[in-house]
């Protein structure tokens, strides 16, 4: 879980399976040293992971395909052999950074798993992950810290390897078919453009047949989830008939972009409405008395894109969903719009 998940999603699945936990990662992980969670607890425990195997943390693409294209590909993965692979055996546990190097970045299907609703295909790969850390130069050295006198930040670029997992969702009832790339805090936006190259390159070469071609275009529902007052926005970028570009934050997420007064105000203000790029929404879903999860959706595009003749957007950013209740409640809200 930890090298999975966000703390704040973490920790409320620990919360509902009755787990100790302490602040963050680290002190949960002191606080577990001598706890013995039983046989159902481990078993809960595996099967959160697997679940944000599926849903967790995504960069998401749509393909609309005719439902005979989909029963192939379904019958032509249940068909599948899953090769041999550290990787699989260790489904669906993740190795760590030092176990990850003589592992290649080219997508591996690791297990095919049927539910109720569709089957899921899982692609195991390896990425490195740069991420960019402040260093507190008071608790450097002394030799070292005199060197640094006269900076006031100092910053450190951490490479590090990342077991991935990446999904094709082939469901029973609807046309949408999809790839989601893993997409934690510190992987760019060009690398997982690039995840999705590979894996639908690899679905191609095991199916015989180049299937997914042209993912749907999302960037419609910037302005639809916008103006339909779906969600909460927590984040906005748009243009304004004034030739400026705005960027709104809301700090606390609980609260909604479109009723802060500074927002509302400019906007009616303006005698053409605002034009959306840019946006990130919230959705919250009670899990019992006062426990919220708070799934999240992006969808990231640029004023260059927006003021095109046809603005596109393939990838949408689903995050922060404790499992397939989650992910499906946010899918759910994005095919309302398609």
């Amino acid at each position: 879980m930890r090298l999975r998940m966000p703390w704040r999603v973490g920790q409320k699945i620990l919360e509902s399976k009755e787990v100790p936990r302490g602040k963050g990662w680290v002190e949960t992980q002191l606080k577990l040293t001598d706890f013995e969670p039983g046989e159902e607890k481990e078993t809960e425990l595996a099967e959160a992971v697997k679940q944000h195997l599926m849903c967790g943390e995504k960069l998401t693409r749509f393909y609309r395909l005719a439902r005979r294209d989909i029963d192939r590909l379904q019958n032509d993965f249940v068909q599948t052999e899953v090769p041999p692979s550290e990787l699989k055996d260790v489904f669906p546990m993740v190795l760590e950074d030092e176990d990850l190097a003589e592992i290649g970045s080219d997508p591996t299907v690791v297990q095919n798993i049927q539910f109720d609703d569709g089957l899921a295909v899982f692609f195991g790969s390896v990425r490195v992950v740069t991420t960019r850390e402040p260093l507190e130069i008071d608790q450097m050295p002394e030799d070292a810290a005199s060197a640094l006198e006269g900076w006031d930040e100092l910053i450190g670029v951490r490479h590090r390897r990342l077991h991935s997992i990446d999904v094709l969702w082939l469901p029973n009832d609807d046309d949408f078919v999809e790839v989601r790339a893993d997409y934690p805090i510190g992987i760019s936006r060009n690398v997982g453009e690039e995840v999705h190259r590979r894996v639908r390159n690899k679905i191609a070469e095991l199916v015989g047949y180049d299937v997914l071609q042209t993912p749907v275009n999302l960037f419609p529902l910037i302005d639809g989830i916008y103006r339909q007052r779906d969600g909460k926005v927590v984040e906005l970028s748009f243009g304004t008939t004034t030739a400026s570009l705005k960027n709104e934050k809301m700090r606390r997420k609980r609260l909604c972009l479109r009723d802060e007064a500074y927002h509302r105000g400019g906007s009616a203000a303006l005698e053409l409405p605002i034009q959306p790029f840019n946006l990130s929404v919230v959705w919250q879903r009670r899990l019992g008395p006062n426990r919220f999860s708070l799934p999240e959706l992006s969808l990231r595009s640029t004023s260059y894109e927006s003021g095109s003749a046809n603005p596109q957007l393939f990838d949408a950013v689903i995050s922060k969903c404790m499992g397939h209740s989650d992910y499906d409640y946010v899918r759910g809200r994005i095919l309302s719009y398609l």
